[in-house]
């Protein structure tokens, strides 16, 4: 469902406002509320016993009231967004849904029932394949960047998938080449984009999200891995990465070495490539004149590869912090190992209340140290008991 709206340095045609496709074409700003959590269920139809034949599909979009009243309350917030004066300068006025759309709760639904759309169906992927499709979409995207007189940045690991697509990209454009294992391939992404000449970031990360207490030796691993390879195919610059995924668990703080690990790694990579930081986090983050921070929120970053393999993305402390207690646990993980996990994590958190640091959040920042290690062997306590099958018993609920 797409508000669409004219920009003020553009000509409008005549006839933008005539039909919802028409205005799509010429629109230059476009706002998109979506429904994620949608009560209706469509229904899919084989039209043949051939299984390459694709089925039918009919999406009975907003068949639910439901659906309709969320969807009428995005669009309305949409449109009262974009009435703030820090949309003014970009829109000139309203070219859809109209005032007679919003009258009434009726007519905005009628309308929506009109415009809900697929905007990419299997009869396009079909027909021009994926890869094609994504690359239509994104030069469209690029051509309202380039009426803005803006360079576009975007992420690269749909073109990627379809390589010999790359060459049709822009000279202009700069692909953000993001990855944030320790063996993202930085080396072969890297080299494709140079060899077609389309300039490009590398994009680490700070492996702190999906984490407590972050992942530290990841962290180091995937930050060297990007700088290398980026410094290797002549990537324009880096693009460090911190992200809040699943609820934010992390504190700010545990983000803090890659931080510095992103800073250091790109200017001096030769000087900085076998850093553990420590000393920096102590020195520049923390001002820990009894260093001891430094050490601590490295360490902390590891304890969780006792309890077993970490998971993709992750590790296996965040999961049983967070999982369902009818979950599959993560493999390798033992009540041994969880046992010998929280004796690690009590040992390398001991030491935090001899921490001197001269910052005006030193207090905030050891509580949030504190209840990270304290979150970390709690998550050990519920693996344990899941394990053990006493998670749900009234002890535990105590």
């Amino acid at each position: 469902f797409l508000p669409q709206f004219v920009d003020p340095g553009l000509p409008a045609g005549p006839q933008l406002a005539a039909h919802d496709r028409q205005a799509l074409a010429q629109a230059d700003h476009v706002e998109q509320p979506m429904d994620g959590r949608g009560r209706a269920h469509g229904r899919v139809r084989l039209t043949s016993s051939d299984p390459h034949t694709l089925p039918t599909l009919d999406y009975r979009y907003l068949s639910d009231p439901w659906d309709r009243a969320r969807v009428r309350a995005a669009v309305r917030l949409v449109i009262k967004l974009s009435q703030h004066p820090a949309y003014h300068p970009l829109i000139a006025e309203r070219v859809t849904p109209t005032d007679e759309d919003l009258s009434s709760d009726d007519a905005l639904d009628a309308w929506l029932l009109t415009h809900a759309t697929t905007v990419v169906t299997n009869a396009l992927l079909e027909e021009k394949g994926a890869g094609r499709v994504y690359l239509d979409y994104l030069l469209g995207i690029y051509d309202l960047v380039k009426r803005h007189r803006r360079t576009m940045h975007f992420w690269g690991d749909i073109i990627i998938q379809h390589p010999e697509l790359v060459p049709e990209l822009p000279r202009d454009a700069v692909v953000l080449e993001w990855g944030y294992e320790a063996d993202h391939p930085f080396d072969e992404h890297g080299a494709e984009f140079a060899r077609s000449g389309i300039p490009f970031f590398v994009c680490p990360g700070t492996s702190s999200w999906n984490t407590i207490a972050g992942r530290t030796s990841n962290c180091l691993g995937n930050i060297r891995n990007a700088t290398e390879n980026g410094l290797r195919h002549g990537a324009g610059g880096v693009l460090n990465t911190d992200w809040g995924d699943n609820d934010h668990t992390q504190y700010l703080p545990v983000s803090y070495l890659g931080f510095a690990a992103g800073a250091a790694l790109p200017w001096c990579h030769e000087t900085h490539r076998d850093e553990d930081f420590i000393s920096a986090l102590d020195l520049h983050a923390f001002h820990d004149e009894a260093r001891v921070m430094g050490t601590l929120s490295h360490d902390l970053g590891n304890a969780h590869e006792k309890a077993g393999p970490a998971p993709h993305n992750s590790t296996v402390l965040f999961h049983l912090l967070t999982q369902a207690p009818g979950s599959a646990l993560p493999d390798g993980v033992t009540v041994e190992s969880l046992r010998e996990t929280g004796e690690h994590i009590s040992s390398i958190i001991e030491p935090l209340e001899g921490a001197r640091m001269e910052r005006d959040d030193a207090g905030i920042t050891r509580d949030e140290f504190a209840n990270a290690a304290r979150m970390m062997l709690h998550a050990c306590e519920r693996g344990t008991a899941i394990l053990q099958g006493t998670i749900d018993s009234a002890e535990k609920r105590d």
